[in-house]
């Protein structure tokens, strides 16, 4: 059905979407109303701050949490949120609230799936298809232009959980629980930033992510926690794996980082080693 009206959602009463009215038409949302929250975008908060274990898993179980809900379709006392796709999820397009934890912005890029199904076709499905939104944040997929037309809608959100993978890794990256001090933490930086600095290019994007199959590097102080270290690497490998159909849905990686939370903080981690140590001498 092709939408002839604007179709108004009310997303904004959902804590981990900003809040801000969606208006949908033809498939595309259109948003107005921002109420500011009080910290700013993510990548705004991380250039500023270090986040401790929790606040670091706030951050980002309530990314996830935010793109699972987008991503599904959900009927609800006679009401339908249809499943959306993003296009554009990037560290500036995450809000944080004064809680510390994220609520996804910026819906200028977005799709309803349920419409764009059924208002046009393949020619429909190649245009939503195209590369649009921040170039850092592109799956390799839409970077190259190799993406299945028959299962669009599923590679649309497949490229969503790319782009929240880099974000998932752009905020652990500044977690100070990892390090001795704060002050040891290194300065913000966005994914792929200390490969191809500041300003991103088409080729070299392509290059480094599509050809090379290059991701973020983690830190070597991440190793220091083989526990968190291997879950946080599974997480985010499976996250922006080249191959859009292996990876994570949004809901998945939520559960995947909320199991953290049961884990030991790094710090944490390494005094428990320790006081086995000086326990087991005695």
């Amino acid at each position: 059905m092709r939408f002839t009206e604007a179709d108004t959602l009310g997303l904004h009463k959902y804590p981990l979407v900003a809040q801000q009215e969606l208006m949908l038409v033809d498939g595309a949302c259109f948003c107005w109303a921002l109420i500011p929250l009080l910290q700013g975008s993510l990548r705004s908060f991380l250039t500023q701050h270090t986040t401790d274990w929790n606040s670091t898993l706030g951050l980002t179980v309530s990314l996830a949490r935010g793109l699972a809900f987008l991503h599904a379709d959900i009927w609800k006392d006679g009401h339908h949120k249809p499943s959306i796709v993003h296009r554009d999820l990037t560290s500036q397009n995450v809000l944080v609230k004064a809680d510390t934890t994220c609520a996804i912005s910026d819906f200028d890029l977005a799709l309803m799936l349920p419409s764009c199904r059924k208002i046009g076709g393949q020619h429909e499905n190649v245009h939503a298809m195209k590369a649009v939104g921040t170039l850092r944040y592109m799956s390799p997929e839409i970077l190259e232009g190799c993406v299945n037309l028959k299962c669009w809608e599923a590679t649309l959100k497949q490229a969503d959980v790319y782009s929240m993978g880099l974000i998932i890794w752009e905020t652990f990256s500044r977690c100070n629980s990892f390090y001795p001090s704060r002050a040891a933490v290194p300065e913000f930086r966005m994914a792929f930033e200390a490969e191809l600095g500041q300003e991103t290019h088409f080729k070299e994007l392509w290059a480094l992510v599509f050809v090379e199959r290059r991701r973020p590097v983690l830190p070597e102080v991440w190793k220091k926690d083989p526990e968190i270290y291997c879950s946080l690497k599974e997480t985010l490998e499976d996250c922006w794996d080249p191959d859009a159909e292996a990876r994570l849905t949004a809901l998945c990686a939520e559960q995947r980082l909320r199991s953290l939370m049961a884990v030991n903080t790094p710090n944490q981690s390494r005094q428990n080693v320790v006081d086995s140590i000086i326990i087991g001498g005695t």
